[in-house]
């Protein structure tokens, strides 16, 4: 919705009207995700995204991380909700270990380290 919001007000375009501009966008997002978990901001460009218009683009990790609070707060709202689920305490975990693509999020490892206390790991294969 960022970029769709963005690309409406600068080039009046609107890519919920067109199913391939809004798949092409999301791609670019994906990448965009992957690209900020080593890099403090990155470029989204993508060519003729619709009626022959360039969109570029360049976001911030910080302005990214803002954009996925809330879902931020739900990974660690799950990982609370485990912790209680189980009728543990924090202190009562030795180690964290994360796994899955999402793990190369900083924010996502800030959160669930929050949660238990310690920092997680990543030594297994992330995906």
């Amino acid at each position: 919705n960022h970029f769709a919001a963005e690309w409406k007000a600068k080039h009046k375009i609107d890519i919920f009207t067109n199913a391939k501009a809004k798949l092409r966008t999301e791609v670019a997002s994906e990448k965009l995700k992957k690209v900020l978990s080593a890099n403090s901001e990155a470029p989204v460009n993508i060519e003729c995204l619709m009626n022959d218009v360039d969109v570029r683009s360049v976001v911030k990790r910080e302005d990214f991380e803002k954009m996925a609070e809330h879902l931020l707060q739900r990974v660690a709202d799950a990982c609370s909700r485990a912790l209680t689920e189980a009728g543990l305490k924090k202190e009562d975990i030795y180690a964290v270990e994360m796994v899955g693509g999402s793990t190369r999020m900083p924010a996502v490892r800030t959160a669930v380290s929050s949660v238990f206390g310690k920092e997680a790991s990543r030594t297994m294969n992330s995906e």
